[in-house]
C-alpha cells in the first residue's frame, strides 16, 4: 500500500518523465521529425518520411550526420565530399531496415522514400541548428 511519501515521489517521477518524454512533431512537406535528445555535441531525431516523398538535396557546414534506417525502403542520393557535385559522380544507394549511412560536413545527401520510412538521424558537431542547411535544388 502506498503512503503519502510514495505518492508524492510517484507524482514527481511522472512530472519528470512527461517533461523528458513529451515529444512534439515538426511537419515538413516530406513528413515530420521528432527531436529525441539534444546534448552538447550531438542531437538525435526520428525522421518519418512518407512513401513517394523526398528530402531536399542538401549539405551542412557545421555538422556531420549518421542515418540508421529503422523501417521502410528507398534510396539515398549522395556524392563525393564536395558540396558542388558533378552529375556523373553522384550515386544512389538502396536502403532498407538496418542500413547505416554517414555523411561528412559538406557532403550532399537526400533521402528518397519508396515506402513510409523511419530513420534515426544523429547530428554531431558544434552547430546543431535547423538553419545549418544548404539546399542544392528546389
Amino acid at each position: 500500500m502506498c503512503n503519502e511519501f510514495d505518492k508524492a515521489l510517484l507524482e514527481k517521477f511522472h512530472t519528470l518523465a512527461n517533461s523528458i518524454y513529451s515529444y512534439s512533431e515538426t511537419y515538413r512537406p516530406w513528413g515530420y521529425y521528432i527531436v529525441l535528445a539534444k546534448r552538447p555535441g550531438y542531437l538525435v531525431k526520428e525522421l518519418c518520411i512518407f512513401g513517394g516523398k523526398s528530402t531536399s538535396y542538401q549539405f551542412h557546414k557545421g555538422r556531420c550526420e549518421s542515418h540508421t534506417i529503422i523501417s521502410g525502403t528507398g534510396k539515398i542520393r549522395t556524392c563525393s565530399h564536395e558540396p558542388k557535385c558533378i552529375t556523373d559522380i553522384e550515386h544512389y544507394m538502396d536502403y532498407w531496415p538496418g542500413r547505416v549511412f554517414k555523411f561528412d560536413i559538406e557532403q550532399p545527401h537526400q533521402i528518397i522514400a519508396d515506402t513510409d520510412t523511419i530513420i534515426q538521424e544523429c547530428w554531431f558537431g558544434q552547430v546543431l541548428d535547423e538553419n545549418d542547411i544548404v539546399r542544392l535544388e528546389c
